[in-house]
């Protein structure tokens, strides 16, 4: 992964659920990484800007990985 990150950093992963973020959880884990952050949808919504705004500064996370998208639940 980057040059920036180490591996102690906080890393949030966002849609680590689905395909691409479960396999970028793997890779880390698998790099050494141990501070990975993730919330399920009912935990923070991405859609709520206060909670999510709470959320990073409560959780000072120094990495965002952005893999969410519309999964099957939004396909109504």
């Amino acid at each position: 992964m980057g040059e920036c990150m180490k591996s102690d950093s906080k890393i949030y992963i966002a849609g680590h659920r689905g395909l691409v973020g479960s396999a970028i959880i793997k890779n880390l884990r698998e790099r050494g990484y141990q501070n990975l952050l993730t919330r399920t949808h009912a935990e923070l919504d991405l859609t709520d800007q206060r909670a999510v705004r709470d959320f990073f500064c409560q959780r000072a996370a120094g990495v965002c990985i952005p893999c969410g998208g519309k999964g099957r639940r939004n396909l109504g």
